[in-house]
């Protein structure tokens, strides 16, 4: 006799799941699918991401630390051995969490090109418009 795979869960699914399953994990507000692109710097994932970190009020107040954190970064420091795989999960567990951010991973994606455009520019969009509302234009 053949087993059929389980369906997978959808997201209200998934909190029954743990449960059930005994798990005391977080739920993820942030789907799976884009988290592993994110962390393997797919790009489509990193806009989707993008496009979530500006439209999530759950998201805002991490992004709001993380731009702030970034602004102590001096300039030229470089991170210790710190991949974009890390900082980037790093920057997940402060988003899902609020769980703080090592400081090698705020130089990292401070200093990283794609990690900066993708992660830090849209939290910095964030503390500006928090700031000052119409300050948001200024930023493009």
């Amino acid at each position: 006799m053949i087993a059929a795979a389980a369906p997978t869960p959808t997201s209200p699914q998934r909190k029954d799941r743990l449960s059930v399953e005994g798990s005391n994990g977080p739920h993820w507000h942030i789907p799976d699918l884009i988290r592993v692109g994110v962390i393997c710097c797919c790009e489509e994932a990193e806009l989707r991401l993008e496009a979530h970190m500006l439209s999530c009020p759950t998201c805002r107040e991490p992004q709001i630390e993380l731009a702030e954190e970034a602004a102590w970064v001096k300039p030229g420091e470089r991170a210790a051995k710190m991949e974009c795989a890390q900082a980037r999960n790093d920057l997940f567990h402060l988003l899902e969490e609020g769980r703080g951010i090592c400081h090698d991973a705020v130089v990292h994606i401070n200093t990283c090109e794609s990690c900066r455009d993708h992660l830090l520019e849209p939290a910095k969009v964030v503390r500006a418009h928090e700031i000052d509302p119409s300050a948001i234009s200024a930023q493009d």
